[in-house]
This record gives C-alpha cells, sequence and structure tokens, in this order.
C-alpha cells in the first residue's frame, strides 16, 4: 500500500468517525453553521481540515469541504458562500 492510498485511508477512517464525533469539531470563524476537524497524523507536518455541517433535527451530517492545512480555508468559504 503506497503513502497515499494509507493517508486517504486516514482521511476515510477521519470522515466516518465523525458520526460519533462530531462535536469534537471547532466552529468555523465567520461561518456559525459550520464545523472543522484537523486531521494530521501527528503533532508535525500537514494535515487536512475537514469542513462539515451537522442537521441535528435530520440527523445528518454533511461534509462540505476537504482542505489541506497550507490552503487559506476561510477565504475560499468567503467565495463559496
Amino acid at each position: 500500500m503506497s503513502q497515499a492510498d494509507r493517508w486517504d485511508a486516514f482521511l476515510k477512517q477521519s470522515i466516518y468517525s465523525l458520526a460519533h464525533t462530531y462535536d469534537d469539531g471547532q466552529q468555523v470563524l465567520n461561518f456559525p453553521e459550520l464545523r472543522s476537524l484537523l486531521c494530521k497524523k501527528g503533532r508535525k507536518g500537514d494535515g487536512h481540515y475537514l469542513i462539515y455541517e451537522v442537521d441535528e433535527a435530520e440527523r445528518r451530517l454533511t461534509i462540505i469541504h476537504v482542505f489541506h492545512t497550507k490552503m487559506d480555508v476561510t477565504g475560499r468559504l468567503e467565495r463559496e458562500f
């Protein structure tokens, strides 16, 4: 299994685990309806932010974006919304 495949599996597992741990995410600045969770394998290095929305009434979690930590997350969200 390549490094890219292992990282992909790690991200997928992080997304699946949000079904039980969605409260762990932080509110996204300027977007009170969105939450973010930083996914990294260790303390050093890059990772990804999972940007998601939770609809408690519908019991639904929607992944909006997966951004690399080097990306301007807030700027991209402001352009989109």
